[in-house]
């Protein structure tokens, strides 16, 4: 905010009485009248003061026309735009948290999908969602292009996140993170949109199955059947690696029982030969779980819950 401020350079008068003194006396009672700044005497001078406000994010892109926004908050808080397309048109860091986890992150041009799933990719990268941690997403803005608002934007919106949560738990770190959802009093009543009820059947969680932990993947091949494109990928005993060693001998094959060559039939003193499940990767192993077909025995590989389709929320 600009901000001018007039003052009035006034000139300072001295006046002195002089009753007499060197030079052309002057007639006792006159005044001599003198400005400190001649210059400035009734005159006015303007001097501009700027008041500082609060600098702009220079990573934020703010569009002046979007259809809505929705808040993440992980801890990094960051405000997304979107347009009638449902493309990320903006991005406004929140917090510093949010500068740096997400600053390098290209989000604009994403679709709705994609940008939940990266910011919750990397806040689990970076540690910033942990075990028992929490995503709030807030449909936060109404903007001015036109586009029907409802919950589905919501109940789309955590329905990713869920999956990414979910995609992530599958690996050595896993985490179970809860998903809230909300939407801000402006947009309630200006559109009407309440914030969806936590789904009853699967609690919010989006999930339906215990056994396979909402992955839907089998639990002993972790999803691919061991089949692969007809050949192993995770042989349970070679583990993809085509080959095993053997155990009877050492590297030059000498028998570790008796003197000589090991005799161990598979062996013969090679020490490393073809895997005997998957012949070195000639033949294909089915996995006796799943028969094959990489999906969770106990829920077939539909994990979702049925109620509110994997979302967690209900309208």
């Amino acid at each position: 905010m600009r901000k001018k401020i007039a003052i009035l350079m006034a000139g300072v008068l001295l006046t002195t009485a002089f009753a007499g003194g060197c030079g052309k006396a002057e007639s006792p009672g006159t005044e001599v009248t003198q400005t400190v700044a001649e210059a400035a005497t009734e005159t006015v001078a303007e001097v501009e003061i700027t008041t500082e406000t609060e600098a702009a994010n220079p990573y934020d892109v703010i569009p002046e026309e979007f259809a809505y926004s929705l808040t993440v908050s992980i801890n990094p808080l960051v405000e997304l735009y979107f347009d009638a397309q449902d493309t990320v048109i903006g991005v406004a860091y929140l917090n510093q948290d949010a500068i740096d986890a997400y600053q390098e992150l290209e989000l604009v041009g994403k679709n709705m999908e994609d940008g939940m799933d990266l910011l919750v990719t990397t806040a689990v990268d970076k540690g910033y969602l942990k075990e028992d941690g929490t995503v709030d997403i807030e449909l936060a803005k109404i903007g001015t292009q036109e586009k029907e608002i409802d919950a589905s934007i919501l109940t789309n919106a955590s329905k990713t996140v869920n999956q990414t949560i979910s995609a992530k738990s599958e690996e050595a770190a896993p985490i179970q993170a809860a998903v809230e959802v909300n939407v801000t009093k402006e947009v309630e009543q200006e559109t009407g949109v309440v914030t969806p009820s936590v789904c009853p059947t699967c609690n919010g969680t989006g999930k339906s199955c215990n056994t396979c932990g909402g992955t839907g993947n089998c639990d002993e091949c972790k999803g691919d059947g061991y089949l692969g494109n007809g050949y192993t990928v995770s042989c349970p005993r070679c583990h993809g690696s085509n080959t095993e060693t053997c155990i009877y001998c050492d590297s030059a094959g000498n028998s570790n029982k008796h003197e000589g060559t090991c005799d161990f039939p598979n062996c013969m003193g090679s020490h490393v030969y073809a895997c005997t499940t998957c012949g070195g990767g000639s033949r294909a192993v089915t996995c006796a779980s799943c028969g094959g077909s990489g999906h969770c025995k106990t829920c077939g590989g539909n994990a979702s819950c049925s109620t509110c389709g994997g979302s967690g929320f209900v309208n």
